[in-house]
């Protein structure tokens, strides 16, 4: 699973975060380009962190439009490890339905949303 960071310079701590929580791979693009907006997100993507205090509203928008319509989560924090944390943190992580066991953990939302490998639940189809 690939994580896509948008923003900010230094990201080893952020992505160092996103490998503890299950990712395996992790893109970075550095939005210093207006042409970042108009770039395609990966297939291979299954969540994307936009650093809001690097990234200009036109990208903001832009990525945040791509990401709903291919059912990509998005997660918005400024560029630091605990926040970031935090916002993962209240992902569920469990195993796929698929291989024919119960989900794992504590049962986060009443027990109605599960997190399994091949996709991530966003903060923002929590509330809906």
């Amino acid at each position: 699973m690939t994580a896509l960071i948008i923003g900010g310079d230094y990201i080893e701590t952020l992505k160092r975060e996103l490998l503890v929580h299950g990712l395996r791979r992790v893109e970075h693009w550095d939005s210093r380009q207006p042409r970042v907006a108009k770039r395609s997100i990966p297939a291979s993507a299954r969540l994307v962190v936009i650093l809001h205090d690097y990234v200009s509203h036109g990208v903001s928008n832009a990525l945040k439009q791509q990401a709903y319509k291919k059912s990509i989560p998005l997660v918005f924090c400024c560029s630091s490890a605990h926040d970031l944390r935090q916002k993962l943190e209240r992902l569920e992580l469990a195993e796929s339905p698929c291989r024919g066991c119960g989900a794992i953990g504590s049962g986060f939302a009443g027990g109605s949303i599960r997190w399994h490998p091949g996709s991530f639940i966003g903060l923002d189809q929590l509330n809906a």
